[in-house]
C-alpha cells in the first residue's frame, strides 16, 4: 500500500466515507487488482507468459479501455444489488456470452500481436473470472456497509418492538 493511509491497516474507508462509496464498475480499480492476482497465481498455466501479458496490459491503454467496455456490457443493465435470482442469472449469462464470444476475444488479441493465441485465450478466461470476483467482492462490501448503516438507524422504540415480536 503506497497511499497516505498505509500506516493504518485497520482504517475502514467505507465507514468513514459513508454514502460516498456507492459502487460503479467503471470507476473501480478492479483491473489492476485482478492483474496482480493473475500474475501472482502459482497455479496458472504458462506463468511467465501470463505475467508478461499482465504487464503488457497494464501499459496498454487501448486494450484496458476495450476490456473496460466489455466488462461494462456485462453490468450495464444489471440491478446494482443483484438481490434477485433472475438478476444474478442474467449477469452470469452475459459473462458466459462474453467469455465464449470469439469475435470479442479476437479484438482483444489484436492488441497483443506478439503474444501467442493460446496464452491470450487462457488470459481472456482468467481475467474475467478474477474481475467478476473482485467486482462481486466490492459490491458485497458496499451492500454490507449500507445494511449496517440502515440497521444502526433503528430507534430504541423500533428495537423494543422487534424484541417483543421475536420473543
Amino acid at each position: 500500500m503506497s497511499d497516505f493511509l498505509s500506516w493504518d491497516t485497520d482504517l475502514d474507508l467505507e465507514l468513514l466515507l459513508g454514502e460516498y462509496t456507492e459502487y460503479d464498475p467503471s470507476d473501480s480499480d478492479t483491473l489492476p487488482t485482478s492483474l496482480c492476482n493473475i500474475a501472482n497465481d502459482p497455479f496458472v498455466v504458462n506463468p511467465h507468459e501470463i505475467k508478461d501479458l499482465c504487464q503488457q496490459l497494464e501499459n496498454n491503454s487501448s486494450a484496458k479501455e476495450y476490456l473496460n467496455q466489455v466488462i461494462y456490457t456485462i453490468f450495464e443493465q444489471s440491478n446494482s444489488t443483484l438481490t434477485q435470482i433472475i438478476d444474478r442469472e442474467n449477469l452470469f449469462r452475459k459473462l458466459h456470452k462474453v467469455r465464449s464470444d470469439v469475435s470479442l476475444r479476437q479484438k482483444f488479441l489484436d492488441h497483443f500481436p506478439t503474444s501467442s493465441e493460446k496464452v491470450l485465450s487462457i488470459f481472456w478466461q482468467l481475467i474475467f473470472e478474477d474481475i467478476i470476483g473482485e467486482i462481486m467482492s466490492q459490491m458485497t462490501k458496499v451492500q454490507k456497509h449500507n445494511s449496517e448503516k440502515e440497521q444502526s438507524q433503528l430507534t430504541g422504540n423500533d428495537q423494543s418492538i422487534l424484541f417483543l415480536l421475536s420473543s
